[in-house]
Protein backbone atom coordinates (compact mmCIF):
# COMPACT_ATOMS: atom_id res chain seq x y z
CA UNK A 1 0.00 0.00 0.00
CA UNK A 2 1.14 3.52 -0.79
CA UNK A 3 -0.16 6.88 0.46
CA UNK A 4 0.08 9.81 -1.95
CA UNK A 5 -0.43 13.46 -1.01
CA UNK A 6 -1.59 15.68 -3.84
CA UNK A 7 -1.85 19.29 -4.96
CA UNK A 8 -5.58 18.65 -5.39
CA UNK A 9 -5.89 18.65 -1.56
CA UNK A 10 -6.54 14.90 -1.29
CA UNK A 11 -4.63 11.92 0.04
CA UNK A 12 -4.82 8.71 -1.96
CA UNK A 13 -4.29 5.15 -0.75
CA UNK A 14 -3.11 2.97 -3.62
CA UNK A 15 -2.77 -0.81 -3.66
CA UNK A 16 0.58 -1.14 -5.41
CA UNK A 17 0.29 -4.89 -6.02
CA UNK A 18 -3.03 -4.56 -7.85
CA UNK A 19 -2.32 -1.10 -9.25
CA UNK A 20 -5.61 0.40 -8.12
CA UNK A 21 -6.93 3.23 -6.02
CA UNK A 22 -8.44 2.08 -2.71
CA UNK A 23 -9.41 5.19 -0.73
CA UNK A 24 -9.49 8.97 -1.20
CA UNK A 25 -9.11 11.03 1.98
CA UNK A 26 -10.63 14.48 1.42
CA UNK A 27 -11.02 17.68 3.38
CA UNK A 28 -7.79 19.64 3.27
CA UNK A 29 -7.97 23.29 2.22
CA UNK A 30 -4.63 23.42 0.42
CA UNK A 31 -2.12 21.02 -1.14
CA UNK A 32 -0.80 18.12 0.95
CA UNK A 33 2.79 18.70 2.04
CA UNK A 34 3.55 15.83 4.46
CA UNK A 35 2.23 12.40 5.39
CA UNK A 36 3.05 10.29 8.45
CA UNK A 37 1.81 6.84 9.39
CA UNK A 38 1.61 5.31 12.84
CA UNK A 39 1.31 1.62 11.97
CA UNK A 40 0.97 0.34 15.53
CA UNK A 41 -2.17 2.47 15.93
CA UNK A 42 -3.56 2.34 12.33
CA UNK A 43 -3.31 6.13 12.09
CA UNK A 44 -2.40 8.47 9.23
CA UNK A 45 -1.47 12.11 9.78
CA UNK A 46 -1.80 14.35 6.74
CA UNK A 47 -0.46 17.89 6.71
CA UNK A 48 -1.29 20.71 4.33
CA UNK A 49 -0.33 24.37 4.44
CA UNK A 50 -3.63 25.13 6.17
CA UNK A 51 -4.54 22.20 8.41
CA UNK A 52 -3.48 18.89 9.94
CA UNK A 53 -5.79 15.89 9.84
CA UNK A 54 -5.58 12.65 11.79
CA UNK A 55 -7.21 9.67 10.09
CA UNK A 56 -8.37 6.37 11.54
CA UNK A 57 -7.27 3.89 8.88
CA UNK A 58 -9.50 1.11 10.17
CA UNK A 59 -12.63 3.15 9.43
CA UNK A 60 -11.12 5.51 6.80
CA UNK A 61 -12.41 8.61 8.57
CA UNK A 62 -10.97 11.83 9.93
CA UNK A 63 -10.91 11.77 13.73
CA UNK A 64 -9.24 15.17 14.26
CA UNK A 65 -8.88 18.33 12.19
CA UNK A 66 -6.45 20.92 13.50
CA UNK A 67 -6.81 24.36 11.96
CA UNK A 68 -6.57 26.77 14.90
CA UNK A 69 -3.36 28.41 13.67
CA UNK A 70 -3.25 31.62 11.64
CA UNK A 71 -0.21 31.11 9.41
CA UNK A 72 1.01 28.48 6.93
CA UNK A 73 2.31 25.16 8.22
CA UNK A 74 5.87 24.70 6.98
CA UNK A 75 7.09 21.90 9.26
CA UNK A 76 5.57 19.12 11.33
CA UNK A 77 7.30 16.45 13.40
CA UNK A 78 5.65 13.60 15.26
CA UNK A 79 7.04 12.48 18.58
CA UNK A 80 6.40 9.02 19.91
CA UNK A 81 4.45 8.90 23.15
CA UNK A 82 5.83 5.44 23.94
Amino acid sequence: MLFLGSKDMNVYLVDTTKGRLCVVYEGHWSKITMLYTIPSKDILVSVSESNVKIWDLEYDECIKNMNEHTSLIVYCKLRSAE
